[in-house]
């Protein structure tokens, strides 16, 4: 590694501070004039520095060898090793995504998507990486965040990205958003609980998920919890996960969190922590993967094993519903998993409250975003063109648009809902293609986990 030997254009170091222990950061400058302040008066320091003199040259500074243990990653000074050692030694779990044929087969996915794209995050629902666990330590020991720009080190290389670059990867907007720490004006955490389950108060760490009442709320939070603040946990509600579920289904309020703010937030805050399993490693991949980073990625290092989706399986573990002998599943509320929905195969996606009683009467609201991106148009007229076909084939009524399904109270009754979702037209394939600065998925990764099958237009889908 090169430095230049110009005091006024060294780097930041660490500086230990030998009462506290805690670890702060000093320029070298500010560093050098302590330090002389303490051993020397005025008159020796001007002594000393006619004495000696700095050449602008550039002093040769080996670069530290590798540790075995560290299987390869070269540590940038006692701090970064001390954290890659303890990361490390934490475990690691493969970081899990969305899962569309699994949001089909829930007959949830036309919802989901409406509520991420409503923020402008669906792109997220088709994200999909490998997670390795040296490259996410390597990650979190050196990450930090500086006047919006994210800096970390991976594959012994130092990196760069802005917030809004992370949002162009999953093509989130950036304009007229709100991060985490960041106030909404008329929103109340505890009244928004009150609403998606009607208990209260809100305490964010007695928080259950398996509170809230709809089963598109449920899954959409296990995305958010997988995908934006990734965390092992999943059973309790965060106050930031809240806020979000508050904007995707408010969007007449014109509320978009800019997801790279929110990401970055939490994962500086996993950065600095110190217990708990490690459940990142699918975003670090996407990050070196992305083209504003281009890392040599993952190298020799081998995937974390495991399920990379939100699966049937893997939500049914997460006790959102219970699967019964003939097909059906049980979507669940509260600890005693009382059975508020019915899932059959016959019914061909209707959503049929048994007990529609204390049931919120909020909608899922569709949301005009105001940018038009180049999907939009090439997804509207898809389904445009299977909604004819199924006209002709003498389906819904053109008054029943595909888009009027999302304007259904939750709380309808049961026959009500049997007759409107019988006749609206559900879209069986995602968008064809992204428009550039999207987040393309690995072909690599996709034929790893979706074998294809012969004859299937949706084997061609990615």
């Amino acid at each position: 590694m090169r430095y230049p030997s110009d005091i006024h254009s060294l780097n930041f170091i660490d500086v230990i501070d030998s009462c506290t222990n805690d670890c702060f950061e000093m320029s070298s400058q500010d560093v050098l004039t302590t330090i002389l302040s303490k051993h020397f008066d005025e008159i020796g320091i001007k002594e000393l520095a006619d004495k000696y003199t700095l050449e602008d040259e550039l002093i040769e500074v080996p670069t530290p060898p590798a540790d075995p243990s560290h299987f390869g990653v070269v540590c940038l000074g006692p701090v970064q090793q001390g954290k890659l050692e303890s990361f490390l030694k934490r475990g690691h779990a493969i970081q899990k995504f969305a899962h569309v044929p699994t949001l089909k087969e829930l007959h949830v996915y036309n919802q989901v998507k409406t509520l991420f794209r409503n923020i402008g995050w669906h792109g997220l629902l088709r994200v999909h990486e490998l997670s390795y666990k040296v490259p996410t330590a390597e990650f979190l020991s050196s990450v930090y965040l500086d006047h919006g720009i994210l800096y970390f080190r991976l594959m012994n290389q130092d990196y760069e990205i802005s917030l809004d670059q992370i949002n162009a990867i999953v093509g989130a907007p950036t304009e007229n958003t709100f991060g985490p720490t960041d106030p909404i004006q008329g929103y109340y955490d505890m009244t928004w609980w009150t609403q998606l389950t009607q208990l209260h108060p809100y305490v964010s760490s007695a928080a259950k998920a398996s509170s809230l009442i709809h089963p598109v709320i449920k899954v959409a939070h296990r995305i958010i919890a997988s995908l934006v603040a990734p965390r092992e946990e999943r059973s309790t509600i965060s106050a930031l996960e809240l806020k979000i579920l508050y904007a995707m289904t408010h969007p007449e309020n014109n509320l978009i969190p800019h997801y790279g703010r929110f990401l970055c937030h939490k994962l500086i805050r996993l950065s600095a922590s110190r217990s708990g399993k490690i459940v990142c490693g699918g975003i670090v991949s996407m990050l070196a993967k992305s083209a504003h980073i281009r890392a040599p990625y993952p190298g020799p290092h081998q995937p974390l094993p495991g399920e990379p989706y939100l699966t049937t399986a893997i939500l049914e573990s997460m006790r959102l519903f219970r699967s019964a002998g003939d097909g059906t599943h049980h979507w669940t509320v509260g600890q005693n998993h009382d059975p508020k929905l019915l899932i059959t195969p016959e019914n061909k996606g209707i959503l049929d409250f048994r007990n529609p009683i204390h049931m919120t009467d909020w909608q899922i609201i569709p949301y005009i975003f105001p940018h038009s991106y180049s999907t939009e148009a090439d997804e509207q007229s898809e389904e445009n063109e299977e909604e004819v076909m199924m006209m002709k084939r003498g389906g819904a009524s053109p008054c029943f648009s595909h888009r009027w399904w999302q304007l259904i109270p939750f709380c309808c009754t049961p026959a009500l809902s049997s007759t409107i979702y019988g006749r609206i037209p559900i879209n069986p394939y995602p968008p064809r293609h992204l428009s550039a600065g999207y987040y393309q998925p690995d072909p690599e990764f996709f034929h790893l986990h979706h074998p294809v099958r012969s004859g299937s237009r949706a084997s061609t889908q990615t």
